[in-house]
């Protein structure tokens, strides 16, 4: 009798969905078509009053969950650690995020890890083009997650937390910050600057300096918004940096109203917000 042996490889890694969600009735759809594929995602909603519920139980593998919003790491770790996933591994997305063509070819041939996070590159797009000339990319989230091995840290601009080692994606999550609109754009960085400066005012984090020396482009970033986020005229050095350094006119008059915007709606508005704080 012929013995033919048998190698078993890896198998391919399933992967579970998570979204929180309010009032995204714009977005939803797009987002949920983007990860279609998955058999599993869950949808953590705090008490949408427009279509996203309706929107969300139309897709039929979701399952939808309701908690009142209290900041942006508590919510997200309720979604990874409250709520049982059929995968091992979960795909974390915003409402105005989607998981592009290449992502999901990507995630869909990993073989199954060890590894408890995967980190992913965003491109954020403003007037349907893609910014890529400024300090927003390439900057890495960890997105693909064991939620048994980590955690979410800051209520707002959250940090992820955990032990191990970490792989890295090469395709992108799309980002579409300005989908509803200019002005619903501003109210939000407003909300987010006024928590930025709330925990600039509390932090007593000393800044390793060694960081800015780290082969690890995730410890090098935390590095660089440390020291940004104590230097006087942060706004300034921003704008210098992505005119001068980044080029940020290559993607055209976009480019430039994109590092206005978020030079004063967000640089400005933490140090200004930050200042007040401290006199107060």
């Amino acid at each position: 009798m012929l013995l033919v042996p048998i190698i078993f490889g890896k198998k391919n890694m399933k992967v579970s969905v998570l979204l929180i969600t309010l009032n995204e009735e714009e977005n939803i759809s797009k987002c949920l078509d983007s990860v279609a594929w998955s058999d599993d995602i869950v949808v953590v909603d705090s008490y949408s009053t427009d279509n996203t519920e309706k929107i969300a139980r139309s897709f039929k593998q979701v399952r939808f969950y309701r908690r009142k919003f209290d900041d942006y790491s508590s919510q997200r770790n309720y979604g990874l650690h409250e709520i049982k996933y059929k995968n091992e591994m979960v795909l974390i997305l915003d409402a105005d995020e989607v998981c592009s063509g290449g992502l999901m070819e990507e995630i869909k041939n990993l073989e199954e890890s060890d590894l408890p996070v995967y980190f992913i590159r965003r491109r954020n797009f403003f007037n349907g083009r893609w910014m890529k000339h400024n300090t927003t990319y390439p900057v890495w989230f960890g997105r693909l997650v064991n939620p048994k091995e980590v955690s979410f840290e800051r209520i707002v601009n959250e940090r992820l937390c955990f032990t191990g080692k970490e792989g890295y994606l090469k395709n992108h999550i799309d980002h579409f910050p300005f989908s509803k609109g200019l002005d619903v754009w501003i109210k939000r960085q407003n909300r987010y600057s006024s928590m930025e400066a709330e925990i600039l005012t509390k932090s007593n984090e000393r800044v390793r300096l060694e960081g800015l020396l780290s082969k690890n482009p995730v410890k090098r970033r935390k590095t660089q918004k440390d020291i940004m986020s104590r230097l006087p005229g942060r706004w300034i050095i921003y704008l210098l940096y992505n005119f001068f350094i980044k080029l940020c006119f290559i993607d055209g008059i976009d480019g430039v109203y994109y590092v206005l915007l978020r030079a004063f709606h967000v640089e400005f508005a933490i140090e200004s917000k930050y200042r007040f704080m401290r006199i107060k």
